[in-house]
């Protein structure tokens, strides 16, 4: 970690923006609004924003560094994904102070063997500490509630005659949808005393799974 804060990776980006622009409007249902793809490109080529409400105290969002460790291997479980994306230049290291500290802990998961033997990261978007706030708390309504998608008897309907349904798993989909750099403090961590800030959208804000 040491080496990585004194020598980060330089970002990179395969994607070309015209190129992608171009695809997105050529498969794009005829009848999705302009305002709807404009948004999503906003997002993707520039950086998504969290929806945080314009009346967010910024002074006083938590800075409580609290990971929960629950084992060893939970511990090293936890560092190994964060050295992955202090790697990849997907969390960079600060020289500022970031606005909010984001906690780590681990859940079980699934593994190949239909058992709980794997573990999964959660970035914690709602803790804080005494006399502070969570950044979960102020982002608006309107940045994470998912008005479009359609209901379980919807799909139920659609299913009716079928023999089969398809289901696709974007690995780490979160992890490559990029923040805004506007949106970097509000996204820190802390580690052994050093400080850094996420440049994805991490799953453990409210607006993420709406964003994303």
């Amino acid at each position: 970690i040491q080496y990585l804060r004194a020598h980060p990776p330089a970002p990179t980006s395969v994607l070309n923006p015209s190129a992608f622009r171009a695809y997105v409007y050529f498969f794009a249902h005829p009848s999705t609004s302009r305002r709807v793809i404009e948004s999503l490109l906003r997002d993707v080529l520039h950086g998504s924003v969290l929806g945080l409400s314009p009346a967010t105290p910024l002074w006083r969002l938590s800075t409580t560094v609290h990971h929960w460790v629950q084992s060893p291997s939970h511990a090293s479980f936890i560092l190994d994904k964060f050295i992955a994306e202090l790697k990849k230049a997907i969390v960079v290291p600060s020289i500022t102070r970031p606005l909010y500290f984001i906690n780590f802990f681990c859940v079980p998961k699934k593994g190949p063997d239909g058992k709980m033997s794997k573990l999964r990261l959660i970035r914690n978007g709602a803790y804080h500490g005494s006399h502070s706030y969570a950044i979960n708390q102020w982002i608006m309504e309107s940045a994470y509630r998912i008005r479009t998608l359609p209901t379980l008897k919807v799909y139920a309907r659609l299913m009716l005659g079928k023999r089969w349904m398809a289901l696709r798993d974007l690995t780490d989909a979160f992890r490559q949808l990029h923040l805004h750099p506007s949106q970097y403090p509000f996204c820190g961590y802390s580690l052994f005393g050093q400080t850094y800030v996420d440049t994805a959208v991490s799953y453990g804000l409210s607006s993420s799974a709406a964003t994303c």
